[in-house]
Parts: structure tokens; sequence; C-alpha cells
């Protein structure tokens, strides 16, 4: 029961990632250990899983896609994605900088945790470190576009973004951001969990449809490419969380807003109103304009966020388990 519990959490932490546009849930994966275990877990659903629940084999198929660690991970995931829309949703609009102060200090130990224990890592490795912080940054940069209402492109943003809840570093949150389709589907979500609105079901039903392809698809190239390269693609990926950090600096001010009627408006000064941000610039906290800068509360939960990945790396340490290196 207890290691139920454990998998419920962690499905609970990668939920909650997943609504912060800037912040993974593959991150969150890492972070807790059962990164591998979830991607094969992803990968089990196949021709033989289907065959065999339409054979009546059902003890079989729950084994095969070792469903007593995906269940309660599942049920955690859906409880964190709740509770992200009701709750950090608020939060990040009331105190985001001390949201994101916490999040930089998670992500940036947990790059270091992976990397020490990837067994001879040499110049080639940290080069794919360096390959995935390019990539993961010149992401971060780009500008949202606009998105579309449309069935057909609601399915494939949804296609797309789950893709980020295999790739540590990249936040599918912010892939929806940059697609122009955050605001609509987390309004969306919003709707129908307060409100019951069936439309708004329709449109989540699509998403889900186009991510739970989109996963099937991505997972077996991540497994295999995990099974043959695993060093490379664990430094690529550490490369990745490290260039998503520009993404979650705690103190960022909008320069680009759209309006209702679509039109682009460029500002130094954060605008009120009916506005959707479109592009962010880094601030250091006596130049932020958006808000409080909580210096102090930003600082503390960079601290805890930190504490928390080197409490669990130290935890490893003493139970022996340090060993478990990256060695192929």
């Amino acid at each position: 029961m207890l290691v139920k519990i454990l998998h419920a959490c962690r499905g609970a932490a990668i939920g909650l990632a997943e609504v912060i546009p800037g912040v993974s849930g593959g991150t969150l994966a890492f972070i807790t250990g059962i990164y591998y275990q979830l991607i094969e877990s992803i990968k089990s659903f196949d021709l033989e899983f289907f065959g065999l629940l339409l054979s009546g084999k059902f003890i079989a198929a729950w084994e095969k896609v070792n469903g007593k660690f995906l269940l309660p991970l599942l049920l955690g995931m859906l409880v964190g994605l709740v509770i992200g829309i009701l709750l950090i949703s608020e939060l990040l609009e009331s105190h985001p900088p001390v949201v994101w102060g916490f999040f930089f200090g998670l992500i940036l130990a947990s790059s270091w945790y992976i990397l020490r224990r990837i067994e001879g890592f040499n110049l080639r490795l940290a080069l794919f470190v360096g390959i995935g912080i390019l990539i993961a940054y010149g992401i971060t940069t780009l500008s949202p576009a606009e998105g579309s209402s449309a069935y057909p492109a609601i399915f494939l943003s949804g296609s797309i973004a789950i893709c980020a809840l295999i790739l540590p570093g990249i936040s599918g949150s912010f892939i929806l951001l940059l697609m122009g389709m955050y605001t609509m589907i987390l309004s969306e979500a919003r709707s129908f969990i307060q409100f019951r609105d069936f439309d708004a079901l329709l449109v989540l039903i699509i998403f889900v449809a186009g991510a739970l392809l989109g996963l099937l698809v991505f997972t077996r190239l991540i497994s295999w490419l995990l099974n043959h390269y695993q060093k490379t693609v664990y430094s690529l990926l550490c490369g990745f969380m490290l260039g998503s950090l520009n993404a979650i600096w705690p103190w960022r001010d909008p320069v680009l807003f759209l309006d209702a009627e679509g039109n682009i408006i460029p500002s130094a000064v954060p605008l009120t109103g009916d506005f959707k941000v479109l592009q962010e610039v880094n601030k250091w906290p006596a130049d932020y304009m958006s808000g409080p800068a909580f210096t102090v509360a930003v600082i503390m939960a960079f601290i805890a966020g930190m504490a928390i990945v080197l409490v669990m790396d130290r935890i490893e340490i003493k139970n022996g388990s340090d060993r478990k290196t990256i060695e192929k």
C-alpha cells in the first residue's frame, strides 16, 4: 500500500508540473526516479496488450502494462492536474516569482543529480549536454503563435504537447503556449471542472485523444534510444533541463501582448486588461515591474527546491543505492 501511495504522490507531482508553462512532467519523472519505468509501461500498450484484452485475459493484460505501478501513478496525475488547474494557476497569479523560484532550484539541482550518475562522462557527452541546452533555450525564446479552436488543431496540439511528458526540460504547457493553445485548453478544463460544461468536455476529449496517440508513438522512439544510447540520451535530456531554466527565471516582465482583436502590441510596461502575453524578458528583482518581487521568499523557495533534490541524493547514498549509475 505504501508503494502505491508513493507512486500516487509522484503522479501528482508530474500532473502539477504539466499545468505550469516552463516545467516539464518528464523532469519530475526523472527526479522521482520512475522515468525509465514509466517509458516501459507506456510502451507496453501495443497490439499484444489489446489482443489480451479482446481475448478476456485481463490479468495478463494488467501485468503486461505494470498496472500496479501505472494505475496509482495515473490517478495521482489526475489529482495533480486538477490541483494545478484550480490552485497553482491562482498561485501563479498572486505570487509568480515564488513558484518559479522553487522550480528553478528543483530543476537546477536535478540536472546535477542526473549528470553525476552518468558513468564515464566525457567531452562527447558534454557536447550533447550543450546541444540540449541550445535546443531548449532556443524553444524558450520563441514567441507564441495565435491558436486555433478547430478540432484538428486541438488534436494536433495534444499530440505534440504530450511529447514533453517524455522529454525532461521541455514543458508540455510551454509547447501549448507557443502554439497559442494553452489559454484555451486551460480555460476549457476549468469550465468543465467548475461548471460541467459538456462543450468543453468535447474539446478535452479531442485533446486527450491526440495526446494518447502522440504518447504511444513517441514513447517507442525514446525507449529504443534509451536501450541503445542511454548515456547520450541522458546527457541530451540534462541539457534540455538546463536550457529550460531560461523559461522559469523567477522575475520576467512581458514585452509583447496580443489584444482581443488580434493586434500585437509591444510595450515596455506590463499592460492590464484583456491582453494575452506573447513574449517575456528576464529581469533582476530591482527591475521587475509586473508586481512585488518577493525576493526573500523567492530565495527561500529556490533553496527549498534544491534541498529536496539534495536530500534525495543523500538518502540514496546512505542506503547504498548511489551505485545506480547510467552505464550504457
